[in-house]
């Protein structure tokens, strides 16, 4: 049997140590404690607090009141959010929905160029359409397709300058969802200016 005297202390990955019991009562500040006759410590309760406010009536009547001023935010507690991950996950993934889109600030300079490069395509598709006159059905229908192709071909360039135009104010004003719709409106464009060599290409 171990002597009452002694104590072991076990400490985890270290070798066990016997050592004499020490009597708490005999240390030099154990009349700071509650055996010592001192109240018991209370874990965070401020010991040295020395601000203090005070508000006189003269304060209170003199103050001005401030606006209610309107927030598009919602305090949420731990409880909700983990509700709406829980029960709602795509909520917190909500897209605003009220955002306002800017309109294309397109200067008068690259407003005229812009009318110029259409004017210009819309010459070149319809100044080089050849009607012929062919008494077979099948060459007037041929004609009369080479004719709407030529008019889709013009659509689809003017989309592809459009959409040109709009990547490089987006880029000026770093505007990133008018970047966006610059490559949408330049993929739309080619689609649609090679949309006759895409269906030649799928019917074979």
């Amino acid at each position: 049997m171990l002597d009452n005297r002694y104590a072991l202390l076990f400490v985890r990955g270290e070798r066990l140590v016997m050592d004499l019991k020490y009597d708490i009562l005999k240390h030099p500040n154990v009349k700071l404690t509650a055996d010592g006759g001192k109240p018991p410590y209370i874990h965070g309760e401020p010991t040295q607090a020395v601000a203090t406010l005070v508000f006189d009536d003269a304060l209170l009547m003199n103050a001005e009141s401030m606006e209610t001023v309107s927030t598009s935010y919602e305090l949420l507690s731990d409880e909700d959010l983990e509700e709406i991950r829980t029960n709602h996950p795509m909520k917190l993934f909500k897209k605003n929905e009220k955002k306002a889109t800017q309109k294309l600030p397109m200067g008068r300079k690259a407003r005229k160029a812009f009318v110029v490069y259409a004017a210009l395509v819309l010459c070149m598709v319809f100044g080089t359409t050849t009607a012929f006159a062919a008494s077979d059905p099948i060459a007037v229908v041929n004609n009369l397709s080479n004719f709407i192709f030529g008019l889709i071909r013009a659509v689809g360039m003017i989309m592809l300058g459009f959409g040109m135009v709009q990547v490089g104010l987006s880029l000026k004003s770093h505007d990133p969802s008018q970047r966006a719709n610059g490559f949408l409106t330049l993929a739309g464009g080619v689609v649609i200016t090679f949309a006759k060599e895409i269906l030649t290409l799928i019917t074979g």
